[in-house]
């Protein structure tokens, strides 16, 4: 009970969604090149109150391993060659980096402030983070500040990036340069130029937005917004929004399935996945899958949604066929993120 009580009381505050809106990350690789990966095939789930990264094979459906890291770890990404696996710590100022060939902790990049989201480059070299409490992006040459105190205070500049208030998710658009990040607190969505690192338009959305991501084929941004329970759909090319449709209550996860371009949604509150029709979002869902207890993050691999449960210490693995729970997998710890290796 203790527990439940202090989740909610988290779930009120900053805690909310903590890195919860990491768009599902998608593994469009061919299988040689993805045989040489590190991690190939396996998604690395954050639970927070452990200080853990679980391993989870989505098509054995099993737990094939975890790695322990600093305490409170909320966002993940992997280098665009799976070596790497960068986990940031909100409450430590600070980023982990795991070497996935040993699974273990390499480096660590001091930033300072309250490191969010995160996203690195096509070629690996630059990593961006979201400050939740500096109302900025940092931006880090990995080469240069891995292990040492990164150079992201404010005022630097060339390092930081000033957004709206309470920056959560965000996404490059490895097409244009442009970072597209979530303000929560600002309702909006701000454009940062990833070259010349300084926000080039804002763009409304609905209440709250946390979760955001990229359908590359119709070139859109998608934004669930938590507290209006809709998504707005911004082109990605001439930066403004296009329209909104209604989810289900708390959208704190979004992804696009690569095969058909369905849009998938996690509701939080009424624990659900919603597929929503690319060309027709303002319809009803074609399906509902249903989830444990206050879902969060989610990623796609191959032909299946992988869901963490947090109030259940669960983990829902979804067919994107027919929305039928394949499996649910137990973990231990509060499983916040979901990210494909």
């Amino acid at each position: 009970m203790t527990r439940l009580l202090h989740r909610r009381q988290m779930l009120a505050g900053l805690g909310a969604g903590f890195g919860a809106g990491l768009a599902g990350a998608l593994l469009p690789r061919g299988t040689a090149h993805a045989a040489a990966r590190p991690g190939a095939g396996l998604v690395a789930v954050t639970l927070q109150d452990r200080g853990v990264i679980a391993l989870v094979d989505p098509v054995a459906a099993t737990v094939v391993g975890e790695i322990a890291v600093d305490r409170k770890p909320v966002g993940a990404v992997p280098s665009p060659d799976g070596a790497r696996l960068y986990v940031s710590h909100p409450e430590l100022g600070s980023i982990t980096v795991i070497d996935m060939a040993v699974r273990a902790i390499s480096g660590r990049i001091v930033t300072g402030g309250t490191p969010f989201g995160l996203e690195i480059a096509p070629d690996g070299r630059t990593l961006f983070a979201t400050d939740w409490t500096r109302n900025a992006v940092l931006r880090f040459d990995i080469a240069a500040h891995l292990g040492a105190a990164a150079d992201a205070s404010v005022g630097t500049g060339r390092g930081l990036a000033l957004v709206g208030k309470a920056p959560a998710w965000l996404k490059l658009d490895p097409a244009t340069g442009l970072l597209f990040v979530a303000a929560r607190e600002a309702d909006r969505v701000d454009v940062v130029d990833a070259h010349g690192f300084s926000k080039i338009a804002e763009i409304p959305t609905g209440r709250a937005p946390f979760a955001v991501t990229l359908d590359r084929a119709a070139r859109r941004v998608l934004v669930g917004n938590v507290q209006s329970a809709d998504v707005t759909t911004i082109d990605a090319d001439r930066l403004v929004a296009t329209g909104s449709f209604a989810v289900g209550a708390m959208p704190y996860s979004l992804a696009v399935a690569p095969a058909d371009g369905l849009v998938l949604v996690v509701s939080q509150t009424p624990g659900v996945l919603q597929f929503f029709e690319r060309g027709k979002p303002g319809l009803a869902a074609r399906r509902t899958a249903r989830l444990g207890r206050y879902p969060e993050g989610m990623a796609i691999v191959a032909d299946r949604a992988i869901v963490a449960n947090w109030f259940d210490d669960t983990v829902s693995i979804i067919a994107l066929g027919d929305g039928r729970e394949i499996a649910r997998l137990k973990v231990s710890g509060g499983p916040r993120i979901v990210t494909a290796m």
